[in-house]
């Protein structure tokens, strides 16, 4: 497990997503070594030039991500057009794929944040034909203006991604 995180005045430069926690495919014999990701304040940052500011990720079916507050955050991020490049400048994104036994994200608090973004957010719990995977997510004083600031055209078919990259979807 981790848990008490502190992130606290400073800024942020990323070619992917500035903050990241995630709980990622494993092999069967190490899900069971999989602990949760708890008790995580970020506050007081700037995040500049990212492809994604704040991801949280989950995709094991093991170790809930919660008690999560990401306050007072400015950020501006952009669209990469790169091919294959995963992210479309969502400043917020949160993402369960796979069954769940019990909603594995939960308690997220985004307050006081100000971004200038190419995208919107995104918050995803996918399959749909499951209980929904993430609950008790809050929104304070969320503010985020969508403009281009960059790339004038998008690669054909790149939109929302939100598979783990080199393992197969659950199951």
């Amino acid at each position: 497990p981790v848990s008490r995180v502190r992130i606290r005045n400073m800024t942020l430069t990323s070619s992917s997503s500035a903050i990241k926690f995630e709980q990622s495919v494993l092999p069967l014999a190490e899900k069971s070594e999989v602990g949760d990701i708890y008790d995580v304040c970020v506050e007081d940052v700037t995040i500049l030039d990212t492809n994604r500011g704040i991801g949280i990720w989950q995709r094991t079916s093991h170790g809930a991500l919660r008690n999560m507050v990401f306050r007072r955050i400015n950020m501006t991020t952009r669209f990469d057009s790169k091919p294959g490049f995963w992210g479309a400048g969502e400043p917020l994104f949160v993402s369960s794929l796979g069954p769940m036994p019990s909603p594995l994200i939960h308690n997220l608090t985004f307050e006081s944040i100000n971004a200038i973004s190419e995208n919107g957010a995104l918050f995803s719990s996918l399959p749909l034909e499951q209980p929904p995977a993430v609950e008790n997510l809050l929104l304070l004083d969320v503010s985020i203006t969508i403009k281009r600031t960059g790339n004038i055209t998008k690669p054909k078919g790149k939109d929302y991604e939100v598979r783990v990259a080199t393992a197969p979807m659950c199951s």
